[in-house]
């Protein structure tokens, strides 16, 4: 049986986008998570035909299939837990066009993010949405997990930027959703973005694009409280001025970037706060001097506002490399998305000091606080037992607390296999059940991306081995 289906999906692809040598397959059995599931067969797609016919084979032989991009995610969204073929969509990025007078890009699934941006520039269009990870990461990726970053506070997240889609279903059928097939009443292109793949594979896709600000006008505000900085983002945003990034930086995140790569900024503060603004020049002027004075009122203790580009690039530089600095703090890793209401996160951070404090661990928090959006991010060894354990009950109170405070437990990494086992906490009994009926709907053989959003009874956070 196994022979079988290994034989149909060769005569669909070429052998050299048919991996099955354990080398092969073992480069395509982890993520940026956590745990290791080896997949029975690896296929490299680059047409709709072919996803179509690989899963109309995975249908017969009930074969689970896991689509994968660049495998940038931090939730476990790519991992084969129960074997069988990942889609490799990496070398699928030929598709890139744009539509300058209806304002749209029309994208294979392949493309990475910020090769979009770079195609719509010359014709002065933005693609909004900016995950720190657009350089490596996918289209597919992000629509598969609804991806935010820094401009989510103002323009919104990958989902409100999606025109349309071309999706293969768990059957073999191509469909086309959102304006690719007119208007929808039951709106099935945002019910795509942000399952996981765990309801079909996206083929291709039509987004939205905006024209380019003018100008943008960036600038920080330095705190020695991080209290402070929490009450500063909320006063900011009921001002009636909307800046288009609003991004914080404790600490630890200060002081790991500066031992990085020297970036300028104030080693000695608790926070600091970045903020972008854009629009008409003369009236950025203006608001940013009206920035200025609001975040001092709430406790700044001195703002910066960048008099060029180059200014402007260093600080929004240093914002990106507190990732790569502070992986180089501890050799493990572990990055989460506590999102809560942007008026808790003062209480948020006093309850992630908390539990940093009562776990000993190394914790630091970054993140586009501007929508609530955190990113507390958990410095450890997976080689010392002792220390994972603490780190695992540290992440399921971290998870708890941004639930308890009116939060999610993803603002844009998705729940995938890490944080499985605390969606019922969010949403009750009841709403998991539902969510499960309508994958079964779509699903009925469970093998689109099986293991992932919904997990097994008993199941809890494992940063562990076994």
């Amino acid at each position: 049986m196994e022979t079988r289906w290994l034989e149909e999906l060769a005569d669909i692809l070429p052998e050299n986008r048919l991996l099955t040598t354990l080398p092969d397959r073992f480069s395509y059995s982890f993520d940026a998570s956590f745990g290791e599931f080896l997949p029975e067969a690896v296929v490299q797609v680059m047409s709709t035909e072919e996803v179509a016919a690989i899963i109309k084979v995975a249908d017969q032989y009930e074969i689970p299939v896991t689509p994968r991009g660049q495998s940038t995610s931090l939730s476990g969204g790519p991992l084969p837990v129960q074997g069988g073929i990942v889609l490799d969509f990496a070398l699928w990025s030929q598709k890139v066009e744009v539509d300058e007078e209806n304002r749209t890009v029309t994208v294979s699934p392949g493309v990475l993010t910020a090769d979009i941006n770079q195609a719509c520039e010359p014709y002065g269009l933005l693609y909004p949405p900016d995950p720190s990870s657009a350089h490596v990461s996918t289209i597919g990726g992000n629509l598969a997990e609804n991806s935010g970053g820094p401009r989510g506070l103002k323009y919104g997240v990958t989902k409100n930027f999606v025109l349309g889609l071309e999706v293969v279903t768990p059957k073999g059928d191509v469909i086309q959703t959102g304006q690719r097939a007119g208007d929808e009443d039951l709106d099935i292109t945002t019910l795509i973005v942000g399952s996981e793949g765990t309801l079909g594979v996206i083929t291709e896709a039509m987004l939205k694009l905006i024209p380019k600000p003018q100008t943008t006008k960036t600038m920080m505000a330095v705190f020695d409280d991080i209290v402070d900085a929490g009450a500063a983002i909320s006063k900011t945003l009921t001002s009636g001025i909307f800046p288009s990034k609003m991004e914080l930086m404790d600490e630890g995140s200060i002081v790991a970037v500066e031992n990085y790569q020297p970036s300028g900024l104030p080693a000695d503060a608790k926070a600091v706060i970045l903020i972008e603004l854009d629009g008409h020049a003369d009236a950025l002027e203006e608001e940013a001097e009206e920035v200025s004075e609001i975040v001092k009122s709430v406790g700044a203790r001195e703002t910066k506002i960048a008099e060029n580009v180059r200014e402007a690039e260093q600080i929004w530089t240093a914002r990106k490399m507190v990732s790569p600095a502070i992986s180089q703090i501890k050799p493990t890793k572990i990055s989460e998305d506590a999102t809560v209401p942007r008026s808790k996160i003062p209480e948020m951070m006093e309850k992630l000091h908390d539990i940093r404090d009562r776990y000993d661990i190394n914790l630091v928090v970054f993140g586009h606080a501007g929508d609530g959006n955190l990113h507390p991010d958990v410095l450890a060894d997976k080689r010392d037992s002792e220390e994972m354990q603490r780190v695992e009950k540290a992440v399921a109170e971290m998870f708890t607390a941004a639930i308890e405070l009116g939060g999610t437990l993803s603002g844009e990494h998705g729940i995938g296999t890490m944080k499985a086992p605390f969606l019922e906490e969010e949403l009750g009994a009841e709403g998991v059940e539902m969510m499960k009926r309508l994958k079964k709907a779509w699903d009925p053989k469970n093998m689109m991306n099986p293991g992932k959003i919904f997990a097994e009874s008993g199941a809890k956070l494992e940063l562990t081995d076994g």
